[in-house]
């Protein structure tokens, strides 16, 4: 082989280095500029009848004025809230979470950029439903006259914001006499149905419960 081909082939060869190493040089010079979300949890939790707060730490060499984003958009945000030089804090945040938006796993992609160069960092927001105290009504005092009529017909209203009302059939109700002989009980929906009888008469002092049949 000639000389002047074998010149030819290391020209062309030192050319094609120099315009590679051009090439990753310009591309790790744009990473080192480019603004960067630092350590985020792979999945985030809040739950229900509270609101979203996290803290998202980033950072941009050149100081620019960045802007975020998080994707997609439904009840959760993201806002800048502080800047200190090259290092800014923003939050992820939401309203109250209700009950309808519990047991989920919102995947989110969450975005930073400075206008030219962004950085973008994927996590999991996992909405955790909570067991409500159920309620039940206060009856207070009733009389039962043996002059009038002796039918004493009452609806225990109980509710459960998870398992419902009496008519769900998830809950059991119970009576406890805390003096005196039991003379009355209420049945699986609720309702006590007693007819007072004259060895019946005194005063009672009765505590309503349910449970929740699982």
């Amino acid at each position: 082989m000639r000389k002047g081909r074998l010149f030819v082939l290391f020209y062309l060869a030192v050319f094609s280095f120099i315009i590679l190493f051009s090439f990753l040089a310009t591309a790790e010079s744009e990473t080192i500029k480019a603004p960067r979300i630092n350590d985020v949890e792979k999945e985030i939790y809040v739950c229900e009848n509270s609101m979203l707060s996290y803290e998202l730490k980033t950072s941009d060499p050149e100081e620019a004025n960045l802007t975020y984003d998080i994707y997609p958009k439904d009840i959760f945000f993201i806002k800048r809230i502080g800047k200190n030089g090259s290092f800014e804090t923003a939050k992820i945040f939401s309203g109250n979470i209700s009950k309808s938006t519990t047991k989920q796993k919102y995947r989110r992609t969450l975005i930073v950029s400075d206008g030219k160069f962004m950085d973008a960092k994927n996590t999991i927001i996992s909405t955790i439903e909570i067991n409500n105290p159920p309620k039940i009504e206060k009856i207070g005092l009733r009389t039962i006259s043996l002059n009038e009529s002796l039918q004493f017909y009452q609806r225990i209203d109980a509710k459960d914001l998870e398992d419902g009302t009496g008519d769900s059939g998830k809950l059991e109700f119970g009576t406890f006499f805390l003096n005196g002989n039991k003379i009355f009980n209420v049945n699986k929906i609720g309702l006590i149905n007693y007819t007072a009888k004259t060895i019946d008469v005194g005063n009672y002092d009765v505590r309503f419960v349910f449970l929740i049949r699982e």
